[in-house]
């Protein structure tokens, strides 16, 4: 999105360009969320994956979802 919108302010963009990046930015967005909100475990994966060590210092404090696998490093 960000780069979109430097393309926008540069003037590679229309308004209409951008709108129609907003809506698709927001599928995603929908899309994501209604994945991780229907299996909480995905998300704890999923952030595994992505930021191992923000992982580790939060599962020291929280105890993860139910029947979300730990990756151990």
């Amino acid at each position: 999105m960000y780069r979109q919108m430097e393309k926008w302010k540069a003037g590679e963009l229309t308004s209409a360009d951008m709108e129609q990046a907003f809506e698709e930015c927001y599928q995603k967005i929908t899309e994501l969320r209604h994945i991780l909100n229907q299996r909480s475990d995905r998300a704890a994966l999923l952030i595994q994956v992505l930021d191992w060590e923000w992982f580790q210092e939060w599962i020291r404090e929280h105890t993860p979802p139910r029947g979300a696998r730990i990756i151990m490093e």
